[in-house]
């Protein structure tokens, strides 16, 4: 198991390492002008060997000078940075636990009443949730709201922002659907695979009780192809967390990436590190940090549980 967990730690380093070198990387810029009037036309991007060197230098020199991702000029200090992250947990987290519990719950009465009208047509809810786009509903959802409260028929709520209890519950269940169809159909897979093992056959034939054998049998031995999901549904949740901490204006780390990311119709002179720059990493080390937790966290569940086999579960 060690020598697993090791390897993971790895290939995080590997991946954080990546990004950071595209995040350094230099946008050096020369000027296209016109031949009447020297006329301005643009600018044109140009990649130097020596400017992405010395952007490196630069940085890993300011980063061993001022310990921790923050207190640069012109960016947020690393406490700031810190409580974004905070605040983007408070989504995240919650998430997380309502997709694993909810999401295993649907799949087992999905697959309970598959053979039924009720079952088939909560698959179908399954499906339309995993094909609708989170932004389509956070949009329907907001447009909802917003003309209850028009008409008086719920009590004037704030949609925007992350200052109420009202706001930050709404966006954990915005931030949570989509996980939470997701591991429902993994969980309605995993019992399905189950249903026609060996074991099930002989526990069926000497009449164990339906209940007893789904919870005993199957689901014991189904858990670890649904806890191989929850890496996946992590990922899900982070690339959602943009889209719902943008359109619900949520102070989070996720929005303040977006925002250092800076404009994309503008431009900068020189190949300076700034302080968007340690803001940037920052907030990549803890987004990918919180990846690394759920992998190593998952692994270790797989490892706990699976009795036939412990090797390759990260």
């Amino acid at each position: 198991m060690i020598k697993h967990l090791v390897s993971v730690i790895v290939i995080w380093l590997v991946a954080f390492s990546f990004l950071l070198l595209i995040v350094l990387m230099p946008t050096e810029v020369k000027f296209v002008e016109g031949n009447a009037f020297l006329k301005f036309e643009g600018v044109t991007y140009q990649y130097s060997p020596e400017a992405y060197y010395a952007n490196i230098r630069e940085f890993f020199s300011l980063l061993a000078a001022h310990p921790g991702f923050g207190g640069m000029d012109s960016g947020p200090s690393s406490l700031e940075i810190v409580q974004r992250f905070g605040r983007s947990l408070v989504l995240i987290v919650p998430a997380m636990l309502i997709a694993l519990v909810f999401g295993m719950v649907k799949g087992i009465l999905d697959f309970l009443h598959k053979e039924r009208k009720g079952g088939m047509a909560s698959r179908w809810v399954t499906f339309g949730f995993l094909s609708i786009p989170d932004i389509a509903i956070i949009v329907f959802v907001q447009i909802g709201l917003l003309t209850a409260i028009s008409k008086g028929w719920i009590p004037h709520i704030q949609l925007y922002g992350h200052d109420s209890m009202a706001q930050t519950i709404l966006n954990i269940l915005f931030l949570s659907v989509y996980p939470t169809v997701f591991i429902a159909n993994a969980t309605f897979r995993a019992l399905r695979d189950q249903e026609h093992m060996d074991y099930v056959r002989t526990a069926r034939s000497k009449g164990t009780h339906p209940f007893k054998m789904l919870y005993i049998h199957m689901l014991k031995n189904g858990i670890i192809p649904i806890l191989a999901q929850a890496d996946m549904m992590i990922l899900y949740i982070l690339s959602n967390l943009l889209i719902i901490e943008v359109f619900t204006n949520y102070r989070g780390a996720a929005l303040y990436l977006y925002e250092a990311l800076g404009d994309p119709t503008k431009f900068s002179f020189g190949t300076l590190v700034t302080g968007n720059t340690f803001a940037i990493a920052g907030y990549l080390f803890y987004f990918t940090l919180l990846v690394l937790a759920m992998k190593i966290i998952s692994g270790l569940a797989k490892y706990k549980l699976d009795v036939r086999g412990r090797e390759g579960i990260f």
